[in-house]
């Protein structure tokens, strides 16, 4: 009998501790804050004016459905401005707004030149590059912005998710199925196969962190045992491509990416605004697709996972640089993003139009 109760207040005092020690938005799940748009192209955004929790960190939509403040048409006389494009790594997924890589980009490029530059992130999670250019030509454009950075993704290329009419993006499109709505995977992680979850399993903070922490550790121990592999461990999954004139592009993203995103360029090349392709992506095809679209579009392009050398593949960069509880990656990969996006700018001359 002593032993039981030596377990539970053992149980005890772990749950307090957990409650008292452990930050609350570990255990923030994903909120219902989507909303379908009448924008053509766009197909949903955030709901507008929604201020509450989203990605385990506090979130603030403004009246267009994207996130931060509140923007006006007309730039401020004497400021920089620069429209950020992108899926949710764009948008900054699980990193607080101030840490996101737009922010973060828009106080190194003031602390570069002296003068006032806003990003206005127009990210939204799951957009595919059709989405991406829908919000550039019907929206970031009419922001008269000084450069555009556009931060294309791996799946990029998939449909668009459709929105319920809770708020829930669904994977599959199939909004009768509360199975594929899109749910914070930190909860995911200690749901039961019993019909209902006992109290404990789901209400505990000790065993839902015990359950995150073993997450990690799986994303971890999966990375040492690729480095102890067959693999040469001085080859990098991020190594530099061969530059090549004229790089093959994947025929089953030419329609889906390529046409999109060149069709992105085209237009921003037209109207000479400065723009920096900073591409999320490992994946062999789709690097040699967004280099050709570089050299065909005379863009500088800057991989983002290749400024994270200490992670010599996605494991490792997961269990590194993730959130813990989903792949989205932390505030230090998102100042490394920003940094490199400014350098590639400031290395192609953007930064002579700031004094213009």
């Amino acid at each position: 009998m002593t032993g039981v109760l030596v377990v539970l207040i053992t149980a005890g005092l772990g749950e307090v501790l957990a409650r008292v020690l452990v930050p609350e938005h570990t255990f923030w799940p994903i909120a219902s804050f989507y909303r379908t748009s009448d924008i053509p192209g766009l197909h949903y955004t955030y709901e507008p004016g929604f201020e509450g929790i989203g990605y385990g960190v506090p979130l603030s939509i403004n009246r267009l459905g994207f996130r931060g403040p509140e923007w006006s048409e007309k730039k401020t006389p004497g400021h920089w401005r620069v429209a950020l494009l992108g899926d949710s790594h764009a948008f900054g997924f699980g990193v607080p707004f101030e840490d996101s890589v737009g922010e973060v980009l828009a106080r190194e490029l003031t602390r570069r030149y002296g003068v006032p530059v806003e990003v206005l992130g127009f990210g939204v999670a799951g957009y595919n590059s059709f989405q991406q250019k829908a919000v550039l030509d019907r929206i970031a454009l009419g922001f008269e912005p000084d450069m555009v950075v556009i931060v294309p993704c791996v799946n990029d290329n998939e449909p668009a998710m459709k929105v319920d009419e809770a708020g829930y993006l669904h994977v599959d499109g199939d909004l009768s199925n509360e199975d594929s709505r899109l749910l914070d995977k930190s909860i995911d992680l200690v749901e039961s196969n019993v019909e209902p979850p006992p109290w404990w399993l789901t209400e505990s903070r000790l065993l839902l962190y015990l359950q995150l922490t073993r997450e990690r550790y799986r994303l971890q121990r999966e990375a040492q045992e690729m480095r102890q592999g067959k693999e040469d461990p001085r080859e990098h999954w991020m190594a530099p491509l061969p530059k090549v004139p004229e790089a093959e592009v994947d025929p089953r993203l030419e329609k889906t990416l390529y046409v999109p995103l060149g069709a992105m360029l085209s237009t921003l090349n037209e109207r000479d605004i400065p723009v920096v392709m900073a591409p999320f992506a490992g994946r062999l095809n789709y690097r040699r697709l967004f280099q050709e679209l570089g050299v065909e579009h005379d863009v500088p392009v800057v991989e983002l996972l290749a400024l994270l050398p200490e992670a010599r593949s996605w494991p490792e960069t997961a269990s590194k640089f993730g959130l813990g509880w989903d792949d989205h990656l932390n505030a230090v990969a998102h100042e490394r993003f920003a940094v490199g996006i400014a350098d590639a700018a400031e290395q192609r001359g953007y930064g002579a139009t700031l004094r213009e």
